[in-house]
């Protein structure tokens, strides 16, 4: 079953949150949102891909405010600690998250446990 996380090391984000950081441990997360769906939530679709359900329309960086928002509180950690580096305009989104999380503790956190595709809504 494909999961769509890899720990990279020396990776610097592109925001302001996490530029210039050095030697830090960043999961590097790949998700596809959904936005203006009616509904919040992250599912694991049936080739095991992360879909994330948002309230927010695509429209001047709403939607990806609400996906850091969202990942910040489920995965309880500061949004300084997570940066879009890849998609910000696209549905397909690559998320650095500083610090480190085992798989089954990220499907944990996130509220979809391994092996299953039930949301989180």
């Amino acid at each position: 079953m494909p999961f769509n996380a890899r720990v990279l090391y020396d990776f610097t984000c592109n925001n302001a949150g996490l530029q210039g950081v050095k030697n830090k441990m960043a999961l590097i997360l790949e998700i596809k949102v959904v936005p203006s769906s009616g509904k919040q939530g992250i599912i694991r679709d049936k080739n095991g891909q992360l879909k994330c359900f948002l309230i927010a329309a695509p429209e001047k960086g709403k939607a990806n405010k609400e996906l850091i928002d969202l990942l910040s509180k489920l995965l309880k950690i500061p949004k300084k600690e997570l940066d879009i580096i890849s998609g910000e305009t696209a549905r397909s989104k690559r998320i650095a998250i500083q610090g480190s999380f085992t798989r089954q503790e990220l499907y944990k956190k996130l509220g979809v446990e391994e092996g299953e595709q039930r949301a989180v809504f």
